[in-house]
């Protein structure tokens, strides 16, 4: 809980930290990695997790090995679309740590842009850095630097689904394989006294509760706990609630306490009316899965983002952790039990999950083995070779400013008012009231404010031509 508590940038720094930069030092001691590194060993495919976790690219390295593979818990996170080149517009593609959705407003668009800066700027501070420091102790003082490591990788499997975050253009070589963990058989059998517990509420259902492995009701407030109980003690339904009994006070009689939960298999039963949960990626993908709505309560990182766009799709509500109480509890359970919407678009979802043309698991490991047929590059496209300014046309911005700069500074300011004026009596557009501003006011002495003042109009024209395909009709 110490981590729902701290500032913001703290739990990005914690996060990265104790999800990945702290097992890279037990990993390059365990001795059977010892015996791999200096073995040298060939091997065709590298696959290495990359959500702070870098330190072992330079295995793949020191091994020469050609292909290399990046996998990922989550959905697709800056870094990774820095690594494949995926088209990144803060307008419509949120963060996934913003609890946005890709649906924004202007202050929310504002708030989407931040958190990729932020989130781009920590990840270099408080992972590459400590992790590359690591990997140096252990392969070489020579290891080329995590940018470098990066680029040679080749593809990247992550857990995102079109049902579970917004679709977006993806590059050829990073492949959403969400729901990777949900066995091709299905659901395994339930234990026979949870088969027979759930089989038993046919005519009000089920609740299934569960905050994951962060809180449960022995570390919830007072106060939070209380409000559960009066409103689980005014349902018909039974509730399942993931916790240890004996850590807790007297339950409800329609409360059942289990520590160990198959989760899976109870969301899939057919008497599970509902899942309360913190908006845990797989638990969100195993309810999608099963078709069963969720009421969600998310804690942090990004569970905030995964309930926010099941509420958007309409088969969840949110409630904030730190505003729960009996009212607001009961008032949402109540909602989801009687608006039979939500388990309708629940039901339409698990449809859409479940359409695929071949199981994740089976075109994960499909496009590792057409790497290994056609070579490392086959799925690559050349933005990856790029350098971030080639990438976001700093450098041809410079060039066309400079000569529009050069041209325009030979003409008096009279006469480029007058161009200026022939224009806008055409377009009111704010666009050119700057143009105006710009060409009308500075003389030819004011070389430095005018190249200053010309270089965000250069900006925006090339954003608006090149990177959205706007035509003329659209100024």
């Amino acid at each position: 809980m110490k981590i729902m508590n701290a500032p913001w940038w703290a739990r990005l720094q914690m996060m990265l930290y104790y999800c990945g930069v702290v097992i890279c030092d037990p990993v390059f001691q365990h001795s059977e990695m010892q015996k791999i590194i200096q073995s040298k060993e060939k091997f065709d495919v590298f696959i290495v997790e990359i959500f702070s976790t870098e330190c072992f690219l330079g295995i793949a390295h020191t091994l020469d090995i050609p292909v290399v593979v990046g996998m990922i818990s989550s959905v697709a996170v800056p870094w990774s679309n820095d690594i494949m080149r995926n088209p990144e517009i803060p307008s419509y593609i949120p963060n996934y740590l913003s609890g946005l959705t890709d649906k924004m407003n202007f202050f929310q668009r504002i708030q989407n842009t931040w958190h990729f800066l932020y989130t781009k700027t920590f990840y270099r501070y408080f992972s590459d850095k400590p992790s590359y420091k690591i990997a140096k102790k252990y392969l070489s003082d020579n290891l080329p630097d995590f940018d470098w490591l990066r680029s040679k990788i080749s593809l990247i499997l992550a857990n995102g689904h079109l049902t579970i975050s917004p679709p977006r253009a993806l590059a050829p070589g990073f492949k959403d394989v969400g729901g990777i963990h949900i066995p091709l058989s299905g659901p395994p059998p339930l234990p026979k006294d949870l088969q027979n517990y759930l089989d038993n509420q046919r005519e009000d259902g089920v609740i299934y509760f569960s905050l994951g492995s962060q809180l449960d009701g022995t570390t919830m407030p007072e106060q939070v706990l209380v409000a559960f109980y009066r409103a689980f003690e005014q349902l018909p339904q039974q509730i399942l609630w993931k916790c240890t009994e004996e850590k807790m006070p007297t339950l409800p009689r329609n409360v059942k306490c289990i520590e160990w939960a198959p989760q899976l298999s109870i969301l899939c039963h057919p008497n599970v009316r509902m899942f309360i949960t913190h908006g845990g990626l797989l638990g969100t993908q195993e309810a999608v899965y099963c078709g069963v709505p969720m009421l969600g309560i998310p804690l942090f990182g990004d569970q905030h983002s995964n309930v926010a766009y099941s509420v958007k799709k309409g088969l969840a509500l949110e409630l904030d952790y730190y505003g729960l109480s009996y009212e607001t509890i009961s008032s949402a359970l109540n909602e989801m039990l009687k608006n039979k919407s939500y388990g309708e678009v629940a039901q339409r979802a698990s449809l859409q999950f479940r359409d695929r043309p071949i199981p994740p698991v089976e075109e994960g490991v499909y496009w590792i083995e057409y790497l290994i047929r056609h070579g490392p590059d086959s799925l690559k496209i050349e933005a990856a070779n790029l350098t971030w300014y080639q990438y976001l046309l700093l450098d041809i911005v410079c060039v066309i400013t400079a000569d529009d700069c050069s041209y325009v500074w030979q003409v008096p300011a009279q006469n480029r008012c007058e161009w200026v004026k022939t224009i806008h009596d055409c377009n009111t557009d704010s666009v050119f009231q700057y143009t105006e501003l710009l060409f009308c006011t500075f003389n030819s002495d004011n070389k430095l404010l005018f190249s200053v003042g010309l270089m965000p109009m250069v900006l925006w024209l090339l954003y608006m031509f090149l990177m959205l395909g706007t035509t003329a009709d659209n100024l």
